[in-house]
């Protein structure tokens, strides 16, 4: 056999053993993709089926019990949680975050626990505008609750009352929503009113979702690189 045909039969085995190698490749960064693939989240708030928390296109990465704690509403109105856990999570846009949910007695909130209906609440704290919601369930004599980590700004009330727990306006209208003590009926109560903030969602992520104009009236370019990149692969500069 000449060297010119041991060339060539050396080229060919060489040839196939790069396409099986790049193919083994490729395989490892579809699973590697799959494994990084936003599961969301879905909880079902003291398992007993009355509050679904469902948090879409993020990937959980923990959970943990933490002590009893409180916290207060732009109103200055403080609400405890009681035998709560924090999950972590990534959202769709790469942010760190967390929501604490609990499930616990009436005791500690002010209740008129002889109202035959559930009542509600839901607003934002001072604390980087975090999103709260509070559910009393007459069924279950209970308290449920909610507190969805919005340091990042990406969420809205409403993003957490309708699209994660799952109401919708004709149940609860958190442009009408009023803080302070839980009320039978959000929508029609004659407590003091918690002002435009509600039911506008201003936050940069729901602007750049829905608005995009909108979102650099109100924002500088550069405030936010990661949606400053997302609206550009969007097209807007």
């Amino acid at each position: 056999m000449n060297s010119n045909k041991i060339l060539i039969i050396f080229l060919v085995i060489f040839i196939a053993s790069v396409s099986v190698v790049s193919a083994g490749e490729f395989d490892f960064l579809e699973n590697s993709s799959q494994t990084q693939s936003l599961d969301g989240i879905a909880e079902d708030i003291g398992g007993d089926g009355i509050l679904k928390l469902n948090i879409p296109y993020c990937t959980k990465l923990g959970e943990k019990d933490i002590p009893d704690g409180s916290f207060s509403n732009l109103n200055g109105d403080n609400f405890t949680w009681k035998n709560a856990k924090n999950i972590s999570f990534t959202d769709e846009m790469g942010f760190d975050s967390y929501v604490i949910v609990w499930k616990t007695s009436p005791d500690d909130y002010n209740i008129d626990t002889s109202s035959d209906k559930d009542q509600f609440i839901s607003g934002y704290t001072p604390r980087y505008q975090d999103i709260y919601f509070l559910e009393y369930s007459k069924s279950k004599n209970t308290v449920y609750g909610v507190i969805l980590g919005n340091h990042n700004q990406l969420y809205s009330q409403s993003d957490l009352v309708y699209d994660m727990l799952g109401f919708d306006e004709s149940q609860l209208n958190v442009s009408s929503s009023v803080t302070g003590n839980l009320l039978s009926s959000p929508s029609s109560s004659s407590g003091s009113s918690s002002g435009s903030h509600y039911g506008v969602d201003t936050s940069p992520y729901g602007l750049a979702k829905n608005d995009p104009g909108a979102y650099y009236d109100h924002y500088e370019y550069g405030d936010n690189y990661k949606i400053d990149d997302y609206l550009e692969s969007q097209g807007f500069d």
